[in-house]
């Protein structure tokens, strides 16, 4: 049995390749205000977020660990670091070493 296709055209006028539901459309034609906010969760979910740059000090102080903590913890809450470099900028400031992948 062969699938029913969409009845509907693309926006460059072709016929729609998509499995249709029962009514005959593919779920996007059926739904097209769907469509948009679907795409734009997706498109929030891959924004990028600006590089903040935290300097780590050669020889650290308790003092020099709180702050740049709070430096990280401060960017984080901003939006301004993502938290995988987040986690790696509090795994080095608790250590007292950073890697080269660090960035300082």
């Amino acid at each position: 049995m062969a699938k029913m296709l969409c009845k509907a055209k693309t926006t460059t006028g072709k016929a729609c390749r998509t499995p249709a539901s029962a009514e005959g459309l593919c779920f996007f034609h059926a739904n097209p205000d769907r469509a948009r906010s679907l795409g734009q969760i997706g498109g929030r979910k891959s924004r990028r977020v600006p590089m903040t740059d935290l300097q780590m000090p050669d020889d650290m102080t308790a003092t020099d660990l709180r702050n740049v903590t709070a430096r990280a913890i401060r960017s984080l809450l901003s939006g301004n670091l993502g938290r995988a470099k987040q986690a790696l900028w509090l795994s080095c400031a608790t250590r007292g070493t950073c890697p080269s992948k660090c960035g300082s």
